[in-house]
């Protein structure tokens, strides 16, 4: 597996590239899913989402 891609954003998604922004690498966050290859996970995103943040407060 190549650093930085996601395998699960190639298996799920083909062609429209839904998850292009996920990535995965070892060395970030533990191996766990990140967003464009940030320390953000993406469950910290969900975290944040959940606990009432917009998607415009995320992104900013």
């Amino acid at each position: 597996m190549k650093y930085g891609t996601s395998p699960i954003g190639r298996l799920q998604a083909n062609s429209d590239e839904t998850f292009f922004r996920i990535t995965l690498n070892p060395a970030l966050m533990g191996g766990k899913p990140c967003i464009r290859s940030l320390r953000v996970t993406v469950g910290m995103g969900f975290g944040l989402m959940v606990s009432g943040y917009s998607t415009v407060d995320l992104l900013l």
